[in-house]
């Protein structure tokens, strides 16, 4: 297991981790995540988006991140972020640390 894998078994939730091997045994699927946040926020993806392009290099895969702010703008409640596009196995458990980076 890598140093990348072994932080992040060690930071993601069960579910996630259950997710991701059920997935892996019964089909794999590519997928679009809408990030939202519950409450208003001024967007700052930075973070979330660099650590993301170092997880899909540690996985070797890529993931297709689409902004819909520009860096700073207020944005609602419940509003798409960002969508995040990739295979389900690469992406499930990483919902918890990109949260974390938003």
């Amino acid at each position: 297991m890598s140093d990348f894998e072994k932080y992040l078994s060690q930071r993601t939730d069960a579910y996630f981790k259950r997710t991701r091997e059920i997935v892996r045994c019964h089909g794999d699927r590519r997928v679009t995540y809408a990030v939202f946040m519950r409450r208003p926020v001024i967007f700052c993806p930075r973070l979330a988006v660099d650590w993301l392009e170092e997880a899909a290099r540690e996985r070797s895969t890529h993931f297709d991140i689409e902004l819909c702010f520009e860096e700073g703008e207020r944005v609602g409640a419940g509003e798409a972020l960002l969508y995040i596009s990739g295979r389900m196995s690469d992406l499930v458990d990483l919902e918890t640390i990109y949260l974390q980076r938003l």
